[in-house]
């Protein structure tokens, strides 16, 4: 697990390693450079956010893959292994929903329909966002890369 904030102010990549849920390797390199709670205002036709409730504690975060398999891979492959975890260890998984994060006019604007659905080529940086529901009142946040090894290149 790396803090969050040491990420950002790093402005590196870093890599992950892993293996995908049929035991496949799973190998990237990561760079996150912004973390930031969601203004429900923002979401256009929010009647159509189905997925999500419309007060949750919604955070976006904008980061930078690239894939290092030796074949295109689906966004997803990666997507699945990121959690963000709390100073207790209380472990938080992405969140997704069409409209929020591909169909809305904020999916455009906030980076979130740039990884949304989409095959990752070999070696090709691909910028974006993701989103997380957390808890209110966290003081501290870590990355974590689920059954995998996130380090320093």
């Amino acid at each position: 697990m790396i803090n969050i904030k040491a990420l950002i102010e790093s402005g590196e990549f870093y890599s992950l390693s892993s293996v995908d849920r049929y035991d496949e390797p799973l190998n990237a390199r990561i760079r996150v450079e912004n973390l930031y709670p969601l203004d429900w205002n923002d979401i256009d036709d929010i009647e159509d956010v189905e997925e999500i409730e419309h007060d949750a504690n919604i955070w976006i975060m904008e980061i930078c893959l690239v894939n290092l398999n030796k074949k295109k891979i689906s966004i997803d492959k990666i997507k699945e292994q990121l959690r963000l975890v709390d100073e207790e260890e209380f472990e938080f998984d992405l969140v997704e929903d069409f409209h929020l994060c591909s169909s809305s006019e904020f999916a455009k604007s906030s980076k979130l329909a740039k990884l949304y659905s989409i095959e990752l080529k070999p070696k090709i940086a691909r910028s974006g966002a993701v989103a997380f529901e957390l808890p209110d009142g966290f003081e501290e946040l870590f990355l974590k890369i689920d059954d995998g090894i996130l380090s320093e290149i």
